[in-house]
């Protein structure tokens, strides 16, 4: 007795199918880098963004989203596997855009940082991607540089704009009332 070839039915075929292909995307997503993942940019105005970490991978991202400047502002060897500033420098520009550090340690930031980064956004291309660990002390400084800025926005705008991004500033509100008190006050005048 002869026996027929088994042939699969039209449903079994398919449940195979996604089964087959199910177990390939897995494997795929498996051996992808996800560090190349392109990073999520939080615009805080029209010309700067904040974000986390950044990855060399990510620079074809940056460049493609029209980044110009990217500014670091985490420290070197604050975690294992995280690039050194230097190393970073000499990606960015290799790619031709602007590169600024300006390292801001967890805690106050200094008011020398926030010096740094208006120095820096003023001198660079716009616009320009701040990063650190998270985004947290990126929003945060550069919050308290717009609350310096004499054409910069007014606290509640700075406090929302700092949301947007995820982050918040509550604590730093009497901070930057100082300095937008300071901003307006008379050429010669004490804050």
């Amino acid at each position: 007795m002869q026996r027929k070839p088994r042939t699969l039915s039209h449903a079994r075929l398919f449940v195979t199918t996604v089964m087959v292909s199910s177990v390939v995307f897995l494997i795929v997503l498996g051996m992808t880098d996800h560090r190349t993942r392109a990073p999520v940019l939080r615009p805080m105005g029209a010309d700067v963004l904040v974000t986390k970490q950044i990855t060399f991978g990510n620079l074809p991202f940056l460049i493609h989203s029209g980044i110009r400047t990217v500014i670091d502002i985490r420290p070197d060897n604050e975690e294992a596997g995280q690039p050194e500033s230097r190393q970073m420098q000499a990606r960015v520009e290799g790619s031709g855009l602007h590169f600024a550090y300006i390292p801001v340690a967890h805690g106050a930031i200094p008011d020398e940082a926030v010096t740094a980064l208006q120095q820096a956004l003023a001198q660079s291309p716009k616009p320009a991607l701040l990063y650190c660990r998270t985004g947290n002390r990126a929003a945060r400084t550069y919050a308290l540089a717009l609350a310096s800025d004499p054409h910069g926005p007014d606290l509640a705008t700075i406090l929302d704009l700092v949301q947007s991004t995820g982050h918040a500033a509550d604590d730093l509100r009497e901070a930057l009332q100082a300095r937008i008190a300071a901003r307006a006050a008379p050429a010669g005048a004490s804050p």
